[in-house]
């Protein structure tokens, strides 16, 4: 008998199912293997891990604050500037000791307590305005030293957490374009403000306390208070939270009695002698409910809210929207926690209350609904209070998370704002740059008046009334108050050897551009020392004769938004401006470079026009009997609508006629030269004065004895002074324009006599 066997018998048979759950299985296990290592490398090197984090985060804070220093010191100048003004013309009453000049107003403020730095900077440090740079650094790190007290003092916490707290609210705080309010000495006002305010909660939260010094730390909570109260205007608002606060810690009944009776009699006082602004308006923030809680959420959002703000201001008023949603959702959290009572629940939660109050007063007082930007949300010189209410909200959640032990929530939101921080502050370059043209610009200004320049343009940039300035200077002259202190213009008229001995090597480097201002030439140039191109900043002229005229600086802020370098200079060439006073008869200026081993001369030199720049107030009597030969067809008066100042008396004669495409020729008959030699032709052209030239002609030597100076962008009306040589009497005037492009024509006035 045959025996048969199949060979798969006793043999399971594996389907396709089986082998998929098999694979599954096997990821799974081999995943789980990978979190098992992750979690063991994460534990085991935890202590490292977290270490390394946290000199990440203090190299970032600490990269911060320096680059604000850094910007404060290049950003410095040593004149008043706008508002700061107010501070010169109080200071004949402060040396007489009449004092009722702290009452008055600025805007809808009373700034008692920054005004008493800015004249204390005035007896002690010769009005060079370095104390309230100082006392406003100084507030402003005291302001994040409080909010790093708060935290720091929640034993509860982890120290991972409360380090982590502390460095963001630094690195927040610390961002380099708050030096948009630091670096100019009179927005103290909101720096003492913030300090001030944080520093009240800091102490009333010490006051509900158990200890016996409790009362003394209510007198400071209110001592403080008041001076928030008497520094700005939203002040006010600070107090009833303080009493809030007060009732919540359940201070005893005296301590409440008293925080409500000094606020009475300080808020009360604030308004004797007070007169209203048409600012405020309260109706109109009800009447555009919607509008008001965009600003609020414009207001709140910055400096995060600027980013594209113009082509999606939607943005801004979300980003403040949802940081006061997480606000409130936070505060509701601490209430059902317990936490409210807690140190740091009163100091943040108060100051970012007191922040809050101050977008709505602000909406208040200068909401525009036409504006649909919300531009008068975002003036950068008030960023410092939404960038610490920023700090406040970070501080805020990881404080409560730490506190809640919402461990994933923590780390979730920790990452969640270090990439939002991170991102938000690299689209904010441009607002870097912009300040720094900012303060270009007004360093540009200091220094035309240090060498006693009087340009109307640049005297704008130091006040937009320049009669008042001129009232005021004298003011700092007489007591060698700022830029008159040690003033660098004592040296205008002494040999250039004098002032250092005089090197046999020259810089590269050489004046490239020259133009008459009133009173003197604006002069721009290069120069190359060889080595770092920010080695170097000052700039001697001087004239043929070796005599000083003028000095030239390299702005450490950057180039100004100036025509005689243009605007698209490169912050990174080595490009200096310099002024030359006209006191001092001069034929031609060379530049010398201020070495530490003495003045290196740069190649070249500049000879002066024989055109000077004068004002309206200049001009005599008319030149009579002048006829002008032009195209008959053409409008001799017709210029474009341009906003004109300072126009001159008589006809005009114009190219334009109604297009920037015509050109001509115009020509004065001949004339005879006024008694005296001096000549003024009034001139305006258009943006482009490419093709356009103005020439005055000596008609016995056959020659042109001047051409009138033009640059584009210059459309005002010029006027300017020309003394001729003697023998000189008979005159042609010639206006070219063969300009066929855009802005490109030119107009003249009747020529004076020199008054």
């Amino acid at each position: 008998m045959k025996h048969f066997s199949d060979p798969n018998l006793g043999r399971e048979t594996v389907s396709a199912d089986s082998i998929e759950i098999g694979d599954a299985v096997g990821v799974a296990s081999r995943t789980g293997r990978i979190v098992l290592r992750v979690k063991t490398f994460f534990f085991r090197y935890r202590n490292y891990l977290i270490l390394f984090f946290l000199q990440g985060l203090t190299i970032w804070m600490l990269y911060n604050w320096f680059q604000i220093i850094h910007r404060m010191v290049d950003y410095y100048m040593p004149l008043p500037i706008w508002d700061y003004w107010r501070v010169v013309e109080d200071f004949p009453q402060f040396k007489t000791l009449h004092l009722h000049f702290l009452w008055r107003q600025h805007n809808d403020h009373r700034i008692i307590f920054p005004e008493l730095v800015f004249l204390l900077d005035m007896l002690l440090w010769h009005g060079r305005q370095f104390l309230p740079l100082l006392v406003s650094f100084l507030c402003y790190l005291f302001t994040w030293g409080t909010i790093a007290w708060a935290i720091l003092s929640d034993s509860h916490l982890s120290r991972a957490i409360r380090a982590t707290t502390v460095l963001l609210a630094g690195i927040v705080i610390g961002w380099q374009g708050s030096v948009s309010l630091l670096a100019w000495p009179f927005l103290l006002q909101w720096t003492l403000t913030e300090v001030a305010a944080i520093l009240s909660f800091a102490w009333l939260s010490l006051a509900g306390t158990k200890k016996a010094a409790t009362n003394s730390y209510l007198a400071l909570a209110i001592a403080a208070a008041v001076v928030v109260n008497y520094s700005s205007g939203n002040g006010l608002l600070l107090w009833p939270i303080l009493i809030a606060a007060g009732f919540l810690l359940q201070l005893r009944k005296r301590q409440r009695i008293a925080l409500i009776l000094c606020s009475i009699v300080s808020v009360g006082a604030y308004f004797v002698g007070y007169q209203f602004s048409n600012s405020l308006n309260i109706s109109n923030f009800f009447r555009h409910p919607f509008y008001s809680i965009g600003f609020i959420g414009s207001y709140l959002s910055m400096p995060f809210g600027a980013i594209g703000a113009i082509k999606s201001p939607d943005f801004g008023v979300c980003i403040g929207l949802a940081s006061l949603a997480a606000a409130i959702f936070l505060f509701i959290s601490a209430a059902r926690s317990g936490l409210l009572k807690d140190r740091p629940a009163i100091v943040l939660f108060g100051f970012y209350c007191f922040t809050l109050l101050t977008a709505i007063i602000t909406a208040a007082g200068r909401m525009n609904p036409a504006d649909p930007t919300f531009i008068a949300a975002k003036p950068p010189r008030y960023v410092t209070v939404p960038l610490v209410n920023w700090a406040v909200l970070i501080s805020l959640c990881l404080w409560l998370a730490g506190k809640c032990r919402w461990r994933v929530a923590s780390l979730i939101t920790t990452l969640g704002f270090i990439f939002f921080i991170a991102t938000g502050f690299s689209h904010l370059n441009w607002w870097v740059e912009g300040s720094t043209v900012d303060f270009a610009n007004a360093q540009e200004a200091v220094l035309s008046l240090e060498d006693n320049l009087a340009v109307p343009r640049l005297m704008l940039k130091a006040f937009p009334d320049i009669g008042f300035l001129r009232r005021m200077l004298p003011v700092l002259q007489n007591d060698h108050l700022s830029i008159y202190y040690r003033p660098r213009s004592r040296w205008l008229g002494q040999p250039a050897a004098r002032f250092s001995r005089i090197l046999s090597t020259a810089t590269p480097g050489s004046i490239t551009k020259a133009f008459p201002v009133p009173s003197g030439m604006e002069v721009s140039g290069w120069a190359y020392d060889g080595g770092d191109t920010q080695q170097y900043r000052w700039i001697i002229l001087a004239n043929e004769r070796g005599r000083i005229v003028g000095f030239g600086e390299r702005f450490a802020a950057g180039i100004p938004d100036d025509p005689i370098v243009g605007k698209s200079g490169d912050p990174r060439l080595p490009v200096w401006i310099g002024f030359a006073s006209a006191r001092f008869k001069s034929d031609s200026y060379r530049a010398y470079l201020v070495l530490p081993g003495g003045l290196s001369p740069l190649s070249g030199s500049f000879q002066v026009p024989p055109f000077a720049a004068a004002f309206l107030d200049s001009l005599g009597a008319s030149i009579s009997g002048i006829r002008w030969k032009m195209d008959p067809s053409r409008s001799e008066d017709t210029i474009p609508h341009i906003m004109l100042k300072d126009s001159p008396p008589g006809p005009v004669h114009s190219t334009w006629d109604g297009s920037d495409g015509n050109t001509e020729q115009i020509t004065s008959s001949v004339f005879t030269a006024p008694t005296g030699g001096c000549i003024i032709l009034p001139v305006l052209h258009g943006p482009s004065v490419e093709g356009l030239a103005v020439n005055v002609w000596n008609v016995d030597g056959k020659r042109s004895i001047g051409t009138v100076p033009m640059r584009d962008s210059d459309q005002q009306w010029r006027f300017w002074r020309m003394q001729l040589d003697a023998g000189v009497t008979r005159l042609r005037i010639t206006v070219d324009d063969y300009g066929r492009g855009w802005g490109q024509w030119v107009a003249i006035g009747e020529p004076s006599s020199c008054r």
